[in-house]
């Protein structure tokens, strides 16, 4: 899991927050105030308790924890999302493709499935397998 931790440091010399200097700082690689008092930085861990002993024996004064949410991560977890809506969508994959005149729910369901996996191949790197659905010389009702 990875958080954003903001974390209180001593002013630094020359500190005027109506003019702020970007920069390097010892929290981060690019400051936009380097020699204010409040950082933010990305820390990871398994567990947010873990993330804020981290972050303390770091800097001491951590000031606020947020969790990054992130739905999908790795191959494995992306292979994982392939998998549940290939199965999910399969009676509409499965089929010819709908009209939205003439099937409005399947033919809503196949673009969304489709656009899905479309994304989650992309980024894998992948083409996406061709379902009876891509076949666009038919068309079911």
């Amino acid at each position: 899991m990875q958080a954003i931790v903001t974390i209180k440091i001593d002013k630094r010399p020359g500190h005027d927050p109506s003019n702020k200097q970007i920069g390097m700082c010892s929290c981060s690689n690019t400051c936009t105030d380097m020699t204010g008092q409040h950082h933010s930085y990305v820390e990871e861990g398994d567990t947010l308790e873990e993330i804020e002993k981290k972050a303390k024996k770091k800097y001491s004064h951590v000031t606020r924890i947020e969790v990054i949410k992130m739905s999908v991560k790795n191959e494995k977890e992306i292979r994982e999302q392939i998998h549940k809506i290939t199965d999910s969508y399969k009676h509409v994959l499965d089929c010819y493709p709908a009209t939205v005149g003439i099937n409005a729910p399947r033919a809503l369901m196949q673009m969304e499935a489709q656009s899905k996996l479309d994304a989650l191949y992309w980024t894998l790197g992948e083409k996406r397998p061709r379902f009876k659905c891509d076949d666009t010389t038919k068309v079911d009702g």
